[in-house]
C-alpha cells in the first residue's frame, strides 16, 4: 500500500484530501473571502516558512504541503496535491510566499514559471503580487506590436514589480519621427 507523505506544512495547518476539507483557520463564519485574501492570510499565518498552493479557476485557493527541504527559503509543491487540485478544477495560477524582504519572484522563481506557463502569485510583507507569465527576456524573437522593444522594456519592469499598461503601436511610427515610449510613458507615471 502507497502511504501517504509526511506533512510538511506548519502543524497548524494540516494538508487537506481536497480543497473542500481545508479549514482556513483565519475565517469567520459567514465571511466572504478572495483567493488573494486567502493568499495572504494563510501567508501570515506562518511567517516563517514559504507556504504554497494552487489557484483553482480564478476562483479559489488549495493549500499545498512545501515538501522542500528548506521550507524557509524555498518552496516544492506536493505532487500529490497537485493532483488533487487538478480533480477540482483548473490551476489557473500558483501562488507561495516569501519569508524575507525579496518582493518579486526569484530566479529560480522565473525558471520554475516560464515552466509552468502559468501565472506565479507572491505573498510578502501583507500584500500579494501577481506575475504573469512572460518568456525569457534573452533571445525573443522581435514581432512588431508583439513582441518589439515596448514589450521587452514592459515585461521587464514587470517582473520588477512595476505595471505598464499595453498601448497600440502602429507600423512605422519611428518614421513620423513619434515617441511612442515618451509619450505614452508619461500618462501613465
Amino acid at each position: 500500500q502507497m502511504q501517504s507523505p509526511a506533512l510538511r506544512l506548519p502543524p497548524a495547518i494540516p494538508a487537506p484530501a481536497s480543497a473542500a476539507d481545508f479549514v482556513f483557520p483565519w475565517r469567520a463564519k459567514g465571511d466572504v473571502m478572495t483567493p488573494e485574501l486567502d493568499c495572504l492570510n494563510y501567508a501570515a499565518a506562518h511567517p516563517d516558512v514559504e507556504v504554497c498552493g494552487l489557484i483553482i479557476d480564478d476562483q479559489r485557493l488549495f493549500p499545498c504541503r512545501n515538501i522542500h527541504p528548506d521550507p524557509a527559503n524555498h518552496f516544492r509543491i506536493d505532487e500529490l496535491d497537485w493532483i488533487l487540485a487538478e480533480e477540482q478544477g483548473l490551476i489557473t495560477a500558483i501562488f507561495h510566499s516569501h519569508v524575507g524582504d525579496l518582493p518579486v519572484l526569484s530566479a529560480a522563481d522565473r525558471a520554475a514559471q516560464v515552466v509552468t506557463e502559468l501565472p506565479w502569485w507572491l505573498a510578502q510583507g501583507g500584500q500579494l503580487r501577481k506575475f504573469r507569465n512572460v518568456p525569457h527576456l534573452l533571445g525573443r524573437k522581435f514581432d512588431h506590436g508583439v513582441m518589439d522593444c515596448f514589450t521587452l522594456f514592459r515585461d521587464a519592469y514587470h517582473l520588477g514589480g512595476v505595471e505598464i499598461p499595453m498601448f497600440e503601436r502602429t507600423n512605422g511610427w519611428w518614421l513620423r519621427h513619434e515617441n511612442l515610449y515618451i509619450k505614452n510613458l508619461a500618462r501613465v507615471g
